[in-house]
């Protein structure tokens, strides 16, 4: 009864989940699209706002700013999942897969969200940028991200 308020969630869950017992509760369950898109823009532009929000509540130090793209990011992904799934095309099991695949759909700068991928498993730090400045670059693509999405028709 949850499709129209968790339609991204139950989707995840409807892919990756594993019946242990029973009949699979999730067979048959048919998630509507634009409640999908609507989630994912919601998402988005709900996301834009707690950074700016939260940028400026932590002011320009470093660390905050590198915690706060973080927890951005990880709540990206399974945003980008669910582009993939709307424009009917194959999601990649590999993070960076994913990233190039929907960067490439939506016309964004993937070289941004794999540094901070690589920033975030402790390969690299923000791809030797200053966090202000990758900050600012991440809220542009982030905000070209929400007007695809907004544009998407399903």
């Amino acid at each position: 009864t949850s499709k129209d308020s968790f339609p991204m969630e139950l989707i995840e869950i409807k892919e990756r989940h594993l019946a242990l017992y029973g009949p699979d509760p999730f067979d048959g369950l048919d998630v509507p699209r634009e409640h999908l898109r609507l989630e994912c823009e919601q998402q988005i532009k709900g996301m834009l706002i707690r950074l700016r929000q939260s940028f400026l509540e932590i002011g320009s130090k470093r660390k905050g700013i590198e915690r706060l793209l973080h927890v951005s990011f990880s709540s990206l992904l399974p945003v980008f999942r669910t582009i993939l799934r709307l424009r009917k095309e194959a999601v990649p099991p590999e993070k960076e897969d994913l990233i190039i695949h929907v960067a490439s759909e939506c016309d964004l700068n993937a070289d941004v969200f794999l540094a901070l991928l690589r920033d975030k498993e402790g390969d690299e730090k923000i791809g030797g940028h200053e966090a202000t400045d990758f900050f600012d670059r991440y809220l542009k693509e982030l905000t070209n991200l929400a007007r695809k999405v907004d544009e998407m028709a399903v």
